[in-house]
């Protein structure tokens, strides 16, 4: 089995090395991911400049979608990252437009 087949093909039950199981190793990815993108978010919603300010409407709705996408397929880690998104959009947006 290729490694790339065996890495969609993982078991509840396998471990990775350090005895982790994999499906909590990407739990956990997932939620680094997310606290990663968090942080980019907030950057992007304060900063002033003019251009960014188009980009960030773009950012609010792709947001949006996203939460529908994590309540749809029942994920945690993204649907929570999402939701703290739309409230760092509302920061953004008052920020650029208030």
């Amino acid at each position: 089995m290729s490694q790339i087949s065996r890495f969609f093909s993982y078991s509840d039950k396998e471990v990775v090395e350090g005895g982790v199981p994999v499906f909590e190793a990407i739990r956990m990815a997932g939620w680094i991911a997310s606290l990663i993108t968090i942080a980019c978010a907030l950057t992007l919603a304060v900063d002033r400049a003019a251009p960014m300010r188009w980009l960030f409407i773009a950012w609010s709705v792709s947001n949006t979608l996203w939460v529908f996408y994590g309540w749809g397929i029942r994920s945690g880690s993204v649907l929570a990252s999402q939701l703290v998104f739309c409230v760092i959009d509302l920061i953004g947006l008052v920020h650029y437009w208030g």
